[in-house]
């Protein structure tokens, strides 16, 4: 039950679970490196003891903390990496089943964010915006099965970054090289009042 897990995760701890990066480098190797002790190295790490040794058996809430801190920051880290190619770090919109009613998830995405210099903004129909964001990459995904794009093609899309709200258009983000669409690919960006913003679908 999903109600259940998000009630495991907010009794849990992930730092129990995870390896950050105050855990390799201590408190003064982080401010030398100019890094928050608590950002997270790599996920689950500790689950795996020193020398083949098996540490004590982790808590259900504590995985369950780490692996919804896992799937916040990843998403964090590829919704930034589409923000900063079209320049709207301060507006990102993430929307989805996965976020409504969500505070424990939503707190941990705009931490992320605002760690790597972004901001998250989350919105009220967030599950209806998701559907209509996953069947629009759906309809879009099977038009280029039939009709995939050159490379070029691909590379002046991405050039030409236009995406109009005003005009009810949407447009995905560019194809990859190959001309097949890749997971990270789909997140749509719209343009509104002149202002790029990008909006990532967590469902």
């Amino acid at each position: 039950d999903f109600r259940e897990l998000m009630r495991l995760a907010a009794r849990g701890d992930a730092s129990a679970i995870d390896k950050s990066v105050g855990d390799i480098y201590g408190a003064a190797g982080c401010t030398d490196l100019g890094m928050p002790h608590d950002l997270t190295a790599a996920s689950f790490a500790k689950l795996s003891g020193a020398d083949g040794e098996l540490p004590a058996p982790a808590s259900a809430p504590d995985l369950v903390a780490a692996t919804l801190r896992m799937v916040a920051q990843v998403s964090t880290v590829i919704a930034i990496a589409h923000a900063k190619q079209i320049g709207c770090m301060d507006r990102v919109f993430f929307v989805g089943g996965f976020l409504q009613n969500n505070d424990l998830a939503q707190s941990l995405i705009t931490t992320s964010m605002l760690s790597l210099g972004g901001r998250a903004i989350f919105c009220r129909h967030a599950p209806f915006l998701g559907a209509l964001g996953s069947l629009a990459a759906s309809l879009q995904a099977e038009r280029e099965r039939h009709e995939p794009p050159t490379p070029t093609e691909a590379e002046e899309r991405w050039k030409q970054v236009r995406y109009a709200n005003r005009t009810r258009k949407h447009h995905r983000n560019p194809f990859s090289p190959e001309g097949a669409p890749s997971p990270e690919e789909r997140l749509p960006c719209y343009e509104l009042d002149d202002d790029l913003l990008l909006i990532a679908a967590l469902d």
